[in-house]
């Protein structure tokens, strides 16, 4: 990341009072995100300056569409180190995919996971259309808890999921017939992780909407790979294999997609 001071002008200087400028270049990764926003960085930038004026934070557009203009007051940029001139941007940047949630709206797994659950509480017709607000959404603290297992791969943290379809067994709805056996999106907190597991007799997508996540996949015969994947990419464990993920610290919000084999 770039910083490059930037004189505040006179009207500006009896506005706001012994305040120093730093125009940031987002050239760092921890940006990345931005570019993934409807509209580009562009309309990314203008809405993390949005968001930073609400919260008191002094920000503007730079000369281009990948800068921005920090201003603070001169004790606070002289206790900061200079290459983080807008670190509390960063930390209210990376909050943001969870504060999406209305986390209130979702049940326990102990809870939803009963004889007779439902993920759908609407009335559907030969024209299958769903709405959002009636499908279940179910909160696992951790998804798919492994005991056996160190760390990590024993699952840890909150994982927000909103069931969309399903054919597993306990949740089958008879809609498909296919052999796809669930679609669903959810939502990792920061640092929350699925505890590893082996589809001996299924496959599953994961194609990452927001954020990041660090998924290893373990063959058949044991070998094992680790990688971080973002908004964009997407991940397969085939029959057989076996796989667990952790979420950066923006959290990850992903879509799953499994079938039967």
């Amino acid at each position: 990341m770039q910083i490059k001071e930037r004189p505040v002008s006179s009207a500006a200087a009896k506005a706001k009072p012994a305040m120093k400028r730093h125009q940031v270049t987002l050239d760092d990764d921890r940006w990345s995100w931005l570019d993934a926003l409807p509209g580009g960085p562009s309309k990314g930038l203008s809405a993390l300056i949005d968001l930073a004026r609400e919260h008191g934070f002094d920000l503007e557009h730079g000369t281009d569409d990948q800068s921005v203009v920090a201003a603070a007051p001169v004790e606070t940029v002289a206790e900061m180190p200079m290459s983080q001139p807008i670190a509390p941007i960063l930390d209210l940047a990376q909050t943001t995919l969870l504060e999406q949630l209305d986390t209130t709206a979702y049940v326990a797994g102990a809870e939803f996971h009963v004889t007779g659950a439902k993920i759908y509480d609407g009335q559907l017709d030969w024209a299958v259309n769903k709405r959002s607000a009636q499908m279940a959404r179910v909160v696992y603290h951790p998804a798919h808890p492994n005991p056996n297992v160190a760390g990590a791969w024993q699952g840890q943290g909150r994982d927000f999921t909103t069931w969309i379809f399903s054919e597993e067994a306990g949740l089958s709805e008879g809609l498909l017939k296919s052999n796809l056996e669930l679609v669903m999106d959810a939502t990792l907190e920061p640092g929350a992780s699925v505890g590893y597991h082996v589809h001996k007799t299924s496959e599953e997508i994961y194609y990452l909407l927001a954020g990041s996540l660090k998924v290893a996949t373990v063959s058949v015969d044991g070998a094992f790979h680790t990688e971080t994947l973002l908004a964009g990419d997407a991940h397969l464990v085939r029959p057989g294999q076996g796989h667990s993920c952790v979420a950066g610290d923006e959290g990850a919000r992903y879509l799953t997609v499994a079938a039967r084999v």
